[in-house]
C-alpha cells in the first residue's frame, strides 16, 4: 500500500512543480494525499495490515530528514544563522506535512465515525 502511495505522491510532486506552488503547499497537499490515498487503500481495498504503518511509511518521502541534519552539521560547526534558518525550514516542513496529513484524517473522524483498527 505505501508503495501505491508513494507513485501517488511522486506523481503529485511533478505535476506540482510544473504549477510552481510554493513548497509549503506542495508539502500540505502531499500529506493530505498521503493519508487519502492510504484510507482508501487500508478500510475500502483492505491492503496492508496496519494504518499507521502505511502512513508513516508514505510520508517518508516528505520527512526533512537531510534537512535537519545539514542544520545541526551547521550549528557544531559554529555557523549558527545558517543553522537556525535551516532548522526552522525542516520543522516548517515537518510541520506542514502534519497539517496534511492531520487534517485529512481529523476530517475522516469527523463525518465517518472514526478510524477503527
Amino acid at each position: 500500500a505505501s508503495f501505491i502511495i508513494g507513485i501517488f505522491l511522486s506523481l503529485i510532486q511533478i505535476l506540482l512543480a510544473k504549477v510552481d506552488t510554493s513548497k509549503f503547499f506542495g508539502d500540505i497537499i502531499g500529506g493530505a494525499l498521503v493519508a487519502i490515498v492510504g484510507l482508501i487503500l487500508f478500510y475500502y481495498a483492505h491492503l496492508g495490515t496496519n494504518f499507521d504503518l502505511i502512513i508513516i511509511g508514505g510520508i517518508m518521502p516528505l520527512v526533512p530528514g537531510v534537512a535537519l541534519t545539514n542544520a545541526i552539521r551547521d550549528t557544531i560547526q559554529g555557523d549558527f544563522l545558517s543553522g537556525i534558518s535551516r532548522t526552522a525550514d525542516a520543522f516548517i516542513v515537518a510541520m506542514s506535512v502534519a497539517v496534511g496529513v492531520g487534517s485529512i484524517l481529523k476530517l475522516y473522524n469527523v463525518y465517518m465515525g472514526g478510524l477503527l483498527q
